[in-house]
């Protein structure tokens, strides 16, 4: 999570640098990009998870260094670093934003956080450890891959006070990987189960 706010952080204030080093011409479209990462980063830390992809798109903006006819398309937040090559009259490069590609799967595990998912029995092995179903919200990212949630469950006298959730990829079904740490934090149950988003 925190990898997250440091993220959000750095987006607003990169836009606004942008946005001041282009107030005599409001037109540039680097303006926009700007205003789309500083509306972004808000909707982070107001707790709007699900309207990541508009980081996603503010990244993608960023990631192309274009000459095509002595014309400059580069819409680059502030610093601005690329590598490219040319080819006759047009140049085509990247700029240093696509690292943060390497974000992306936290953008997108992300829009879990703080949205009541509903769990379910998936396995043979799941319907042991869940009769019906789990109610919990996804409070942090532990990693590009997992969620954790407090929880309060009681499973055959065992006490479990921590859930990690992994949503796994697939076409017909939403599947995830689930892990349910007791209180002594030994013996982790794992399972795997199917989820969806409480409306």
């Amino acid at each position: 999570m925190d990898i997250l706010r440091v993220f959000y952080v750095f987006m607003i204030i990169s836009s606004a640098l942008t946005i001041n080093n282009n107030l005599n011409d409001l037109t540039n479209i680097s303006v926009f990009v700007g205003i789309l990462g500083i509306v972004s980063g808000i909707l982070f830390f107001i707790k709007q998870y699900n309207l990541y992809y508009l980081a996603t798109l503010w990244i993608i903006l960023q990631i192309p260094y274009l000459i095509i006819d002595g014309t400059t398309y580069d819409f680059s937040q502030f610093f601005n670093f690329h590598v490219s090559m040319r080819f006759g009259s047009i140049t085509l490069g990247v700029n240093a934003q696509i690292i943060f590609l390497l974000l992306l799967k936290y953008l997108i595990l992300s829009q879990y956080l703080k949205q009541k998912i509903i769990v379910k029995p998936f396995t043979e092995k799941a319907k042991k450890i869940i009769e019906n179903q789990i109610l919990f919200e996804p409070e942090n990212i532990v990693s590009s891959k997992r969620l954790s949630s407090k929880i309060d469950l009681e499973i055959e006298n065992k006490h479990y006070s921590k859930l990690l959730f992994e949503p796994l990829k697939s076409d017909r079904i939403k599947k995830a990987g689930l892990v349910l740490i007791p209180s002594d934090s030994e013996s982790p149950i794992k399972t795997t189960v199917s989820f969806e988003i409480e409306k």
